[in-house]
C-alpha cells in the first residue's frame, strides 16, 4: 500500500515521521524489559550447566553483545508487532506481500479525494477479511513476547541479572559478588546522578548492603553459595539471615535463567 505524500514537506520531515512511527511500535516499557530478557539469555549461555535450548532463539544474533547496537539491529524484527500499513517500494516486497494471506496489496491514486479513497479502501479491506477468514488481531503480534501473569518488578529483575553476572564473574563466590556489585553499582549510580539521570540508577537492596558490610566486618569470604561467612559470633545470627536472603537472589536468578533456557521470560521464579 502506498502512502500519500505531502509535497510541501521535505525529506527531513518524512524521516522524522518515520522515526516517530517506529518509536510508537517499541514494546511496552521501551527497551528495558526486553534488554533484561536479552541479558538473561546471555547469562544462560555463560552458565552452561543450565542448558540453553538454542532452538528458542534462532535469529536472535546472540553474538552481538553490545546493548545499543544489538537492540537497534534486532528490536523491530523480534519484539515489535508488524506495522498495520507498509509502503512497498520495490518489486520484491510486492511479490512477498502478494503471497502473504494476511496482506492486501492495492494501488492508490493520490489525485483522488481522500474521503473517497478511505471509503473504497475500507470496503476492500472488509471484503478481503471476509473472503480469507482473517481474525482481527487483539494483541501485539511480535515474534517474542514477555510471558508473565503478574506485574513484573523490572528494577528487581534487572538487579537479579546484574548481580548474577557478577556472581559468575567472581567464580560463584557469593561474598565477593556482593562486595563487587555494591561497589560497582554505587559508582554507576553516582555517575547517573551527576549526569542528571537518577531514574537510571541501579537497585542495591538493603539486604545486600547489610550482607556486604557483615562480610567486610567478619574477615575473609567463604566460597560457594552453601558455605558460611567467617563472621564474629555476635553478628553470626543476623549475618546468616542476611546471607540466606542473598542466596535467594541467586536462586531467583537461576530460576529465571532456567525459564529463559526454555524460551520463557520471566516466567515463575
Amino acid at each position: 500500500m502506498r502512502a500519500g505524500v505531502d509535497p510541501k514537506r521535505g525529506g527531513m520531515a518524512k524521516r522524522q515521521d518515520a522515526a516517530a512511527s517506529r518509536a510508537d511500535r517499541l514494546p511496552k516499557g521501551k527497551d528495558g524489559p526486553y534488554y533484561t530478557w536479552y541479558k538473561f539469555v546471555v547469562l544462560a549461555i555463560e552458565a552452561k550447566a543450565l542448558g540453553l535450548d538454542s532452538k528458542h532463539y534462532l535469529g536472535w544474533d546472540l553474538e552481538h553483545l553490545g546493548h545499543k547496537e544489538w537492540f537497534a539491529k534486532n528490536w523491530e524484527r523480534l519484539f515489535a508487532p508488524p506495522p498495520a500499513v507498509t509502503e512497498l517500494n520495490d518489486l520484491s516486497k510486492v511479490s512477498e506481500a502478494l503471497s502473504a494471506p494476511e496482506a492486501l496489496v492495492v494501488r492508490i491514486s493520490l489525485g483522488e479525494p481522500k474521503k473517497k479513497i478511505e471509503e473504497q479502501l475500507s470496503a476492500l479491506i472488509d471484503d478481503a477479511v471476509r473472503k480469507n477468514g482473517i481474525q482481527t488481531r487483539t494483541g501485539a503480534g511480535a515474534k517474542y513476547k514477555i510471558q508473565s501473569g503478574r506485574s513484573v518488578p523490572w528494577d528487581h529483575l534487572k538487579f537479579l541479572g546484574n548481580f548474577y553476572a557478577r556472581y559468575l564473574h567472581s567464580g560463584r563466590i557469593l561474598e565477593i559478588a556482593a562486595i563487587e556489585y555494591c561497589h560497582e553499582a554505587r559508582s554507576i549510580n553516582a555517575a547517573f546522578k551527576m549526569a542528571g539521570f537518577p531514574e537510571k540508577q541501579l537497585l542495591i537492596p538493603s539486604v545486600l548492603i547489610n550482607f556486604k558490610d557483615q562480610v567486610c566486618a567478619g574477615g575473609e569470604p567463604a566460597r560457594g553459595v552453601s558455605g558460611s561467612g567467617r563472621l564474629s559470633k555476635a553478628a553470626a545470627g543476623d549475618a546468616q539471615s542476611q546471607r540466606d536472603q542473598v542466596v535467594r537472589y541467586i536462586k531467583q536468578a537461576e530460576n529465571i535463567i532456567a525459564n529463559v533456557a526454555n524460551g520463557i521470560f520471566p516466567g515463575k521464579y
